[in-house]
């Protein structure tokens, strides 16, 4: 069944190429971007561990996003990226709403990840994975989906223009959502290049 998914991506360049693989994976399943949370039945929120208060930030949105899942039971919320990775399953822990946390090696298990919490399962999957490159995985572009966001007959024009040229939002400094364009980035995560990576163990 085709599910509909929002990722909100936060800080820096790797992130936003993450969000572009995680959603090309979800589009190869045949589920369906979307640009409001409140239209998805799947929510991610990819982190960024560089930012200062990175854990606080990622509680407090996870926070306001549970209450679409109050609204609709269906609704899957996960955690992914790098406060993820450090977090694992202390963040279900702290969180009890959240379905599932995935780290930045795991996303081409999403999938299995889904399908384990459509059975109920709350699931963490942070393997360390050196090896991983995802160069087999087509990204889902953010350009691409934009473009056609700006060339919708359905849309107002208004609607139109704001989708074609993305904007800066100055309430949320350093956010990068993929559903309303690039934000200013930060300098890649020291913690999530490969070469200084340090493995962790398989929970």
């Amino acid at each position: 069944m085709a599910l509909r998914f929002y990722i909100e991506t936060y800080g820096c360049q790797m992130n936003v190429a993450d969000t572009e693989l995680m959603g090309g994976v979800l589009d190869r399943e045949g589920h369906v971007r979307v640009e409001e949370p409140g239209e998805a039945d799947i929510l991610i929120v990819n982190t960024c561990a560089i930012r200062d208060h990175a854990e606080q930030r990622v509680i407090g949105r996870i926070g306001e996003l549970n209450r679409l899942k109050l609204e609709r039971a269906d609704v899957r919320l996960g955690v992914a990226g790098c406060v993820a990775k450090e977090l694992g399953q202390e963040l279900l822990d702290r969180a009890s709403y959240v379905d599932f946390v995935v780290g930045p090696d795991s996303y081409r298990h999403l999938p299995e990840i889904l399908d384990r919490v459509g059975d109920g399962e709350r699931v963490v999957y942070d393997r360390f994975n050196r090896s991983e490159g995802y160069e087999d995985l087509e990204p889902l572009r953010l350009e691409s989906f934009w473009a056609k966001r700006s060339t919708s007959p359905t849309q107002p024009s208004s609607t139109r223009r704001a989708a074609a040229t993305p904007s800066i939002s100055s309430s949320s400094p350093g956010r990068s959502s993929a559903q309303v364009g690039p934000l200013p980035l930060f300098p890649t995560c020291r913690s999530r290049a490969s070469a200084s990576r340090p493995p962790s163990l398989p929970r």
